[in-house]
């Protein structure tokens, strides 16, 4: 009786697990993907990258994107995907230079309401919504070493703030 209670406990217990993944995941933002890149080029033929020598000392770049922490976690995440499907990072003589940008900006989104609403005993006219929030976008290059030419250019989009949609 005690070891069916328990088998009946994990399968509660792995039913929320899983449930609150999957909300999680719903409630995610959206992060829209591309990419493009010169048909010139196989991708496949080149087997080592590293990264671009660190040129973001310029007073230009904003200091909340453009900093050690976020370094740390793009190139971690670039890296480890990478690695995963056979490249080797070097930094002496990589086939592949790999640089990012990050590009954020304000954006507004109109939204009508079409029928208006009722307040008391009055109609009130139809009126506008207007939502801000910030869109953000990392682009990842993937030029070629020797020539410093563009191979690969993917970026992600999404949007954040507190009155996102």
């Amino acid at each position: 009786m005690l070891a069916k209670f328990q088998d009946d406990k994990k399968k509660v217990m792995k039913s929320l697990t899983i449930s609150l993944l999957l909300l999680t995941a719903a409630c995610s933002p959206n992060i829209r993907t591309y990419s493009d890149y010169d048909h010139a080029y196989k991708i496949q033929e080149f087997k080592t990258f590293g990264w671009a020598k660190d040129i973001r000392k310029n007073d230009k770049q904003n200091p909340l994107y453009y900093n050690e922490l976020n370094e740390k976690r793009i190139k971690a995440a670039v890296n480890d995907v990478l690695k995963s499907k056979g490249y080797v990072m070097t930094q002496t003589d990589p086939s592949l230079t790999i640089d990012y940008h990050i590009i954020v900006e304000e954006q507004s989104l109109v939204q009508a309401d079409p029928y208006g609403f009722f307040s008391g005993d009055s109609y009130m006219r139809p009126r506008d919504n207007v939502f801000s929030f910030r869109e953000g976008t990392l682009i990842l290059d993937f030029k070629k070493t020797d020539t410093a030419e563009l191979i690969w250019r993917g970026w992600a989009v999404a949007g954040y703030g507190s009155n996102l949609l």
